[in-house]
């Protein structure tokens, strides 16, 4: 008999009953910035680390079990990155389910003085959408499939903001302040509130009270989802008619913000302490290297304005597809020397380019010139803006750029062949 059938034996003949596990949750392997964490080489961030770095930035807790819950390796491998913890907390958090319920309580005291309006429709019908999205958050969590169970709260949100842009308020009572559509939209939201109020409870357990305490509602306790879904389910609403909210206020100012980078020059600091890891490492290997290699004769300088890169095939340039393009606004990127913001007309589109040649251009300057943009060059972001192209330049012997410009007048969106 092996070892672990006589554990069980011995269980069995106890007099109490073995409770066995029925449900064993496990995950893959998360990594960081494609690598995996390393104590050792400083690769990844403690808990205690991050607490204290990220002490001036609001919601630091929630940012990061949020950013963690989105990228959970439930059935694969996952990787964290800085780049998408600032995406998960703006486009989502701060976008989406902030916004949303900031805009509803602000309409509501706008429109109803802070109180819940009367409720003379179906809106159970109205929040069926919402109902069911609410479920499927509930049923997600117990089946400890904690990754779809976030993503679907924000499907919530989603359905709420979409609702609220869909009837906008704000144009009815341009012309009919009285119009009971107002008032069924802003019933139907402050439900869609109440329920995020509940639900988002286990992703972001620092806002939910704050969100709570914006409806006037108090804390939770336990079994308060079961308790609202219950209310639903006897057509019984999330928060009455005739009750008040309370004042609204931001939950969670962005990161990526020109008005205030901050926040943007703490997440910075992490990624150029990844940086300077990378580097201090290749320089380690090329001491290594250079020890290790038997000395050879210098090499002969090579004029680098002369130097060919390596051979490439026509199919190689064919996949380029350059095009004219006309600079309409150019500025500088704050906090980057080296980088301009660029918003170019390609003619049937415009577009947001990230280029640095800060240095060697005055964005006044740039304005109105026309130049070549490498237009199927993959998205890819910069200081948290997105750059959707690269500006073609030429550098002389000197290392000065210059604009690669078609002949004067030709149409934006021309082709290079």
């Amino acid at each position: 008999m092996g070892a672990g059938s006589a554990f069980l034996k011995i269980f069995a003949e106890d007099e109490k009953p073995l409770t066995l596990p029925y449900d064993v949750p496990a995950n893959q392997f998360l990594n960081f910035e494609g690598q995996k964490f390393s104590k050792s080489r400083g690769w990844g961030i403690e808990q205690h680390v991050y607490l204290e770095e990220f002490k001036d930035f609001p919601n630091k807790e929630d940012a990061l079990r949020w950013a963690l819950l989105r990228n959970m390796p439930e059935n694969k491998d996952s990787d964290f990155k800085w780049d998408e913890f600032v995406d998960f907390y703006d486009k989502e958090l701060a976008d989406n389910f902030g916004n949303f319920v900031n805009r509803v309580i602000v309409l509501t005291q706008k429109y109803f003085d802070g109180l819940v309006p009367e409720a003379n429709f179906d809106w159970l019908d109205a929040l069926s959408g919402a109902h069911r999205l609410a479920l499927g958050v509930h049923d997600d969590l117990k089946a400890f499939n904690f990754k779809q169970a976030a993503q679907t709260l924000m499907e919530l949100s989603s359905w709420g903001n979409t609702h609220l842009q869909d009837v906008s308020p704000w144009n009815i009572a341009k012309t009919d302040p009285h119009s009971p559509l107002i008032r069924e939209c802003l019933f139907t939201c402050l439900q869609v509130v109440g329920l995020l109020s509940v639900l988002c409870e286990p992703f972001i357990p620092f806002t939910a009270p704050r969100v709570r305490a914006l409806l006037g509602l108090p804390d939770l306790q336990s079994g308060d989802l079961e308790r609202v879904l219950d209310q639903l389910q006897n057509s019984q609403p999330v928060i009455a008619s005739g009750h008040r909210v309370g004042e609204p206020q931001v939950l969670f100012p962005k990161i990526a913000d020109r008005r205030d980078p901050v926040r943007m020059e703490i997440v910075d600091r992490q990624k150029a302490k990844l940086a300077a890891i990378l580097k201090a490492e290749a320089e380690r290997q090329q001491t290594v290297a250079a020890a290790e290699s038997p000395k050879a004769a210098p090499a002969p300088q090579v004029d680098e304005t002369s130097a060919i890169k390596a051979e490439i095939q026509y199919d190689d340039f064919a996949k380029l597809d350059l095009r004219v393009a006309t600079i309409l606004e150019a500025e500088r990127v704050p906090k980057a020397d080296k980088l301009l913001q660029l918003r170019v007309d390609l003619g049937f589109e415009q577009r947001t380019i990230v280029s640095g040649i800060a240095e060697h251009f005055d964005p006044q300057n740039l304005v109105g010139k026309q130049v070549l943009v490498v237009a199927n060059l993959a998205p890819r972001k910069l200081r948290g803006i997105e750059s959707q192209g690269m500006i073609l330049t030429a550098e002389n012997s000197a290392g000065k750029l210059g604009l690669v410009s078609p002949p004067e007048g030709w149409e934006n969106g021309s082709g290079v062949k």
